[in-house]
């Protein structure tokens, strides 16, 4: 069994045999029942008299000096190796033995008897030869959870009686480790429990992470410190570890990290008057350790990934967001809305005291996704890495730069395919009714989609964080009452974000708890962390000298703008170290992102703007996203004409393609072309007939259609040969270009399967059927 942590207020229990009676102060009970817990763990009585025992620094250094030949007979340098693991351990204990020991009556000193235990370990280094190196890696390992002692020990506050209470409980914790140490020692399986408690970069990493969150403020470092080195401690209690997967273990041990992370920033938050930056930087550093939280569960997710659950993502067709958040998250700036992430509503939020929460942009900011995509990806890292084994977060994501649906069919497959990843008893009730459908690839009905969702809600033990991004880009009423449904569950928890002004508002209001407005006051605030954290050394702008002017100049222009100050920031890339350079263009800003992106239409060749022109039409209405060789592949053809001829030899480097096309309008994510921003998108649809960059949709998905059938009627291959975008969908785009243009667009597709059908039977079959499903 697994040594648990000890509580801060212990249960009456005997400390030893000499004193069967709890003492009544609740420290020294604290302290005797760690006592016991050594005794039970190990079979060792460290206050039995009688029993000579190593009980101080000085004793235990002279044992070892008593016993300097047995370390050179079986390995030189042993002794030495030994010394300098321990030193550390001993230099972070001995000072709150001194303060813990003061004034407290205890009967057995913390001094002598966290020295016993240590002495315990030492003596088996010398004894048993074969521990000698793990006994030392055991000490290193309770070092590196107690380095964060180190600055505080040194300090005269650390005697400050308020204090003793939080060196007691560290004290406790560390005879705990300490008798779990002897404990898998004696079994054989320490090296086994080093190398999967202990040895973790991702660990090792966390726990420096959270040594720097703990250490950030004076006023309260030294409480907090005691605090954290205790809950790390508590950790290395798991002495069953070896029993458990490798990586089971590492996500345990991060899992508690991120916990104590978390608590860390919320009693440093109320017990310390913080600056922004102060704030900002506590909120980095939780985030850092959340991330790489979320990567190794990540990590363990892919390995436990079965057929069966792919086989349900594919019948259901998932619309996986995973990817478009992490690209948020990556492109977000550190610490950005944090008065979101540490505000009341959504900490209420996390607690279940909330149980509905809606975000949204309201006033003059009304249109800005971007901010509150990054805020929505962040509130998904923050839940994710709190939710233990009693809750799940499930998320969905209207995405209008991607190709999925943004219906209730989309919605209900996320919910059901998450559910299926995470629960076996889910993934088991989707298969079984895979298998009852009519063909192997039919999709379900809604009515079955709602029913099952409704059964696995019910039917599960775990507490849901259903989190829905986006929530005024869905083309779908029917969502609404998909949403009001979950609100029903006692155990599930729902949080929207949208713009303010969707025509469903009246009903969000009625049945959301709570609301969090994103206003122009709160943006400007992340505007201004954001343009602080790049002109900070290693900053995109580190070179600018005249930060106060750079900051107030695009703060104020940018009206609460997130997007129209990222592509001002880029444009001072470049000339961040010319004083002069950087003065002229903060004089030349564009006055919104509109005039932004007719700047930079304006500066295309003349001789390049009609294969923009279709590039961007492509990117803004294409059914799914392109692969980068396949929106290359687009020019490619001759358009002179109303069918246009594809010609293999104008096949064009993919790089250059997307060069033309511009970074601001369209970005590569996965290898997948989409366009930069839902703004590009309405932009470009609201473009006046006589820019040249216009466009018609019907007449667009008219040339999308003619540009897949040239396509194929030019290349003879086999079907499977074929690039799936170009060679499948333009029946799709047939249906879409409306119907003034459909008897042509038809006659045009049977004149191209006509021509195939000499020549590959097999692909004119294919294209038939296509086109009567069509």
């Amino acid at each position: 069994m697994a040594a648990k942590p000890l509580p801060d207020l212990p249960a009456s229990s005997s400390a030893s045999s000499q004193d069967s009676t709890a003492p009544a102060d609740p420290l020294a009970a604290l302290w005797h029942q760690a006592i016991s817990s050594y005794r039970t763990e190990t079979g060792v009585n460290l206050c039995a008299e009688g029993n000579p025992r190593l009980d101080s620094e000085s004793a235990i250094h002279q044992y070892l000096d008593d016993h300097q030949q047995k370390f050179h007979d079986f390995r030189d340098g042993g002794a030495i190796r030994l010394r300098e693991a321990l030193a550390p351990v001993v230099a972070a204990c001995s000072p709150l033995c001194t303060v813990a020991g003061e004034g407290l009556g205890m009967v057995f000193e913390p001094s002598k008897v966290v020295f016993a235990a240590v002495g315990e370990l030492c003596k088996a280094a010398v004894e048993a030869r074969d521990d000698l190196d793990a006994i030392s890696d055991a000490f290193d390992t309770m070092a590196h959870h107690l380095r964060i002692v180190k600055p505080v020990a040194a300090r005269d506050v650390l005697k400050d009686d308020a204090l003793r209470e939080a060196s007691v409980k560290l004290l406790a914790q560390i005879l705990v480790v300490l008798g779990v140490i002897q404990k898998v020692r004696k079994q054989g399986r320490l090296v086994l429990w080093l190398k999967k408690l202990a040895k973790s970069k991702e660990v090792s990493s966390a726990l420096a992470d959270l040594s720097r969150l703990a250490s950030n403020h004076h006023e309260t470092v030294t409480a907090v410190t005691l605090y954290t080195a205790k809950e790390t401690m508590a950790i290395l209690t798991e002495s069953d570890a070896c029993n458990r997967e490798e990586q089971a273990v590492i996500r345990m041990s991060l899992g508690s990290i991120s916990k104590i992370a978390q608590d860390i920033h919320a009693m440093v938050r109320e017990r310390s008057t913080l600056t922004l930056d102060q704030q900002n930087a506590n909120r980095g550093i939780l985030e850092s350790i959340q991330r790489t939280l979320l990567q190794q569960v990540s990590h363990m997710g892919m390995e436990r990934k079965t057929a069966d659950v792919e086989k349900l993502f594919a019948w259901l067709q998932y619309p996986d967001c995973s990817v478009r958040m992490n690209n948020l998250l990556d492109n977000r700036a550190q610490s950005t809305g944090s008065w979101f992430l540490d505000g009341e509503e959504f900490t209420a939020f996390k607690k279940g005291t909330t149980k509905s929460l809606w975000l949204h942009g309201k006033g003059t900011v009304f249109y800005h996704t971007l901010i509150l995509h990054w805020l929505i990806a962040a509130g998904i890292q923050d839940l994710q890495a709190s939710c233990g084994a009693t809750s799940l977060t499930l998320t969905h994501l209207f995405d209008t730069t991607g190709s999925s649906p943004r219906n209730v069919r989309a919605l209900l497959s996320a919910l059901l395919c998450q559910l299926a990843y995470n629960v076996p008893d889910c993934a088991a009730q989707l298969l079984k009714l895979s298998e009852t459908a009519s063909t192997g690839n039919s999709q379900p009905s809604l009515r079955a989609m709602r029913h099952n969702l409704d059964v696995m809600l019910t039917d599960t033990h775990l507490h849901l964080f259903i989190v829905v991004d986006a929530l005024d880009e869905a083309d779908d009423p029917a969502v609404i009452p998909v949403l009001a449904n979950l609100q029903t569950y006692t155990n599930v928890s729902l949080m929207v974000s949208s713009r303010y002004e969707v025509i469903f508002r009246e009903d969000l209001e009625a049945a959301f708890d709570s609301q969090v407005a994103m206003d122009q006051d709160r943006v400007t605030g992340d505007i201004n962390s954001l343009l602080a954290a790049l002109m900070t050394k290693g900053g995109l702008l580190d070179k600018i000298t005249d930060t106060n002017l750079v900051q107030e100049t695009l703060s104020s222009e940018a009206d609460g703008n997130f997007r129209w100050v990222v592509l001002q920031v880029r444009e001072l890339v470049d000339v961040a170290g010319i004083p002069a350079q950087v003065r002229r263009r903060l004089k030349m800003l564009p006055g919104n992102l509109g005039d932004v992106y007719d700047r930079l239409l304006a500066s295309i060749h003349a001789a390049a703007q009609e294969n923009v022109r279709i590039l961007l039409m492509w990117a803004i209405l294409t059914e799914q996203p392109l692969s980068t060789a396949e929106f290359a592949e687009l020019l490619s053809f001759d358009y002179s004409e109303r069918m246009p001829v594809y010609d293999a030899s104008l096949r064009p480097s993919a790089d250059h393609v997307l060069a033309l096309a511009g970074s601001t309008f369209v970005a590569v994510q996965d290898g997948q072309v989409r366009i930069a921003h839902a703004s590009v998108k309405d932009y470009l649809l609201a473009l006046p007939s006589t820019s040249p960059f216009f466009v018609d949709k019907n007449l667009a998905y008219c040339l999308m259609a003619r540009t897949g059938l040239a396509y194929i009627g030019s290349i003879m291959a086999p079907a499977d040969a074929y690039p799936s975008h170009l060679a499948w969908i333009w029946v799709d785009y047939i249906s879409q270009a409306g119907t003034d243009h459909r008897a042509e667009l038809e006659q045009d597709a049977g004149r191209v399967i006509d021509t195939i059908e000499n020549s590959n039977t097999a692909l004119a079959a294919s294209l038939h059927t296509a086109a009567e499903m069509g």
